[in-house]
């Protein structure tokens, strides 16, 4: 739920018996490379700096490809990519929940036009895909999903929102055009 581009921390650093500072924080829960860079300064004005980067990231992930809104009375297919990070094959199920976004309310049975939960299997350090078939109804304006990939002890997840847009609301996509001195297109 927490996909901010940035992490941030008020240090409150303490050394360890071997002198060595250990930091530790919240990172939003984005699966990518983050850059950390620290800088210290003590009462006589003496200072360091340190910049390092690490990623991360669970054994399984699952990625949505959610599109940017719904339309009202939409068939689509919802799918997502399972990836598997460690070092053996994984086994599980893939779900995917509806909610109505104003009330929590789920609404699944309404949206899901076939299986609820299919099967996947993954080998290791490799991806799948899964997909769910959606009709979309015309009385919601906003739909949250939660999809999820679990196996017997790993598992992993996303929430979030998507507007239902009415088939009387004209989308515009713009496009930038350079043009030359004496040029048209």
């Amino acid at each position: 739920r927490n996909f901010n581009e940035t992490a941030f921390f008020y240090p409150q650093l303490k050394t360890n018996d071997s002198g060595n500072v250990v930091i530790e924080f919240t990172l939003p829960e984005s699966f990518t490379r983050w850059k950390f860079m620290g800088m210290a300064y003590t009462p006589d004005l003496m200072s360091g700096m340190l910049e390092s980067e690490f990623t991360a990231a669970k054994k399984l992930m699952i990625v949505p490809n959610a599109p940017r809104f719904f339309r009202q009375g939409d068939t689509l297919w919802f799918s997502a990519r399972i990836n598997n990070l460690s070092d053996e094959a994984l086994d599980g199920y893939a779900s995917l929940e509806f909610f109505d976004a104003v009330t929590m309310k789920a609404v699944s049975p309404e949206i899901l036009a076939g299986e609820e939960s299919p099967r996947f299997t993954v080998e290791a350090n490799a991806g799948t895909s899964v997909r769910w078939k959606l009709a979309i109804p015309e009385k919601y304006g906003v739909l949250t999903y939660r999809v999820k990939a679990s196996t017997r002890n790993i598992s992993d997840g996303e929430e979030k929102s998507i507007a239902v847009l009415s088939n009387r609301t004209l989308v515009t996509e713009s496009m930038p055009m350079a043009l030359g001195s004496y040029e048209t297109k």
